[in-house]
């Protein structure tokens, strides 16, 4: 079996190949059904989170390539129980990480960061019960959108230099979107641990790495957690449908 992953996110198209060992291979790129289809051939079998693209002509093309695919739903087969009002608005991103914690840290509960063109924040408990979370804009969001919805506040490149008081416009913009982030993520850590005597703290996503090293609590930083939680469940369907 060749497993391809196929990650339509908000901001690109990644596919990715897992081998048995789960070693990673991945390309980003735009959405081009041609050029898709052609690297495509290399897979038997597929797995598709979309939270971008219209469903039925994604869909509608991944039939035409006659592979073995799931394509996730909140209606999919999951090892987990979602307690969720809306599951049919849920991310297919957090149904995934929320996979991937139950297996990572079985009868644990977790609390995970996916810090990307948003930050969800998700709370799957030691039986399996994911419970939801938040949703917040993302860093680029953030300064993007102080950028576009002001008259004069210019749009900053992101970089390591964050100061807690910022001496210039840019500086104070940058430390105002960075620290906001990294207070949240705190703040939410300081919650669940007064509730909680056990719990993971989880950072993935593509901007997880600028936080992991500032966060004041011990974690587990894993950039590909998302795609590790969509071949687990790729794997759960494939066994209870043999059954």
């Amino acid at each position: 079996m060749c497993l391809g992953i196929l990650d339509i996110g908000n901001t690109t198209v990644k596919l990715f190949s897992v081998t048995q060992n789960f070693n990673l291979e991945f390309e980003s790129f735009e959405w081009c059904e041609k050029k898709i289809k052609k690297k495509l051939d290399l897979f038997s079998d597929l797995i598709i989170s979309n939270v971008r693209l219209e469903e039925k002509g994604i869909i509608s093309f991944i039939k035409s390539t006659g592979l073995n695919y799931i394509y996730l739903t909140h209606l999919t087969k999951l090892p987990i129980q979602l307690n969720y009002d809306t599951v049919e608005t849920l991310g297919k991103d957090r149904i995934a990480t929320a996979v991937s914690a139950y297996y990572q840290f079985p009868n644990e509960a977790s609390l995970i960061f996916d810090i990307g063109s948003c930050m969800t924040i998700d709370f799957i408990d030691s039986k399996g019960v994911f419970h939801g979370g938040r949703i917040s804009p993302g860093l680029n969001m953030r300064l993007k959108a102080m950028h576009n919805q002001t008259g004069q506040l210019p749009l900053v490149d992101i970089s390591d230099s964050i100061c807690e008081i910022g001496k210039s416009t840019n500086d104070a913009i940058l430390g105002g979107a960075f620290l906001g982030i990294l207070y949240e993520i705190e703040g939410t850590i300081a919650y669940f641990k007064k509730r909680y005597d056990s719990i993971n703290i989880i950072l993935t996503g593509g901007d997880a790495f600028r936080f992991d090293k500032r966060v004041k609590n011990s974690i587990f930083a894993d950039k590909f957690f998302l795609l590790k939680g969509l071949k687990h469940i790729f794997e759960y369907n494939e066994k209870t449908n043999l059954r």
